[in-house]
């Protein structure tokens, strides 16, 4: 019985040690930008054409996130995307994005240090990831005049425990880069609302 219950008790300590080894959590950026919704949205129709794209690591397009981003925040009146030759527009938005992931630089030391070690240290090992993107767009007039640019960059830390789901991981870390990207680049355009408001007469 006693033996029973040792073998018991082993499996439920390593049972809580792996059930520790799972976890891992988004870092929010430090400088979060809150995109608002506007209450009166240009009268501009704007459409986006993304000119290239260098993505890896479980990035996708990003085209549709920068015009649901813009949609919602309700800045102008119609947002296109993908923007057809024959659509009426007043700009122009082209533009160009970059996503990959960068694993830790530790990654090979510490899992050799915790298989050495039997996998004792593993539910205090921590792995940070990192989900990076960029882009810069461009916003044009129809006749291809250049307007104005913005670029914006995001770098979003994901601490992960040696045996945390990689899917789930890599969805969340991607998630997080892509919408911070999103309203840094939406963000800079509200700031600019002034000035994107005169340029209807400039484009048509």
């Amino acid at each position: 019985m006693k033996r029973f219950s040792l073998i018991g008790l082993c499996l439920t300590v390593v049972g809580l040690m792996m059930s520790g080894c799972s976890d891992f959590h988004v870092v929010k950026p430090d400088n979060l930008v809150i995109v608002q919704t506007e209450a009166n949205p240009l009268p501009l129709t704007v459409g986006i054409r993304v000119t290239d794209q260098r993505i890896t690591g479980g990035f996708s397009d990003m085209g549709p996130a920068l015009a649901s981003r813009l949609t919602n925040a309700n800045l102008f009146k119609s947002v296109l995307f993908p923007v057809r030759l024959d659509d009426k527009v007043d700009i122009v938005i082209e533009a160009t994005f970059a996503g990959k992931f960068v694993a830790d630089s530790t990654l090979f030391a510490k899992a050799i240090f915790t298989g050495l070690l039997l996998w004792l240290p593993a539910p205090f090992v921590e792995y940070e990831h990192h989900y990076k993107a960029s882009a810069t767009i461009r916003l044009t007039s129809p006749s291809a005049q250049q307007l104005k640019t913005y670029e914006a960059s995001s770098d979003i830390p994901v601490a992960v425990k040696i045996l945390a789901p990689p899917k789930e991981v890599e969805d969340q870390g991607i998630k997080a880069a892509t919408s911070d990207l999103m309203d840094q680049l939406v963000g800079e355009m509200q700031k600019d609302k002034t000035y994107l408001a005169g340029l209807k007469s400039e484009t048509r």
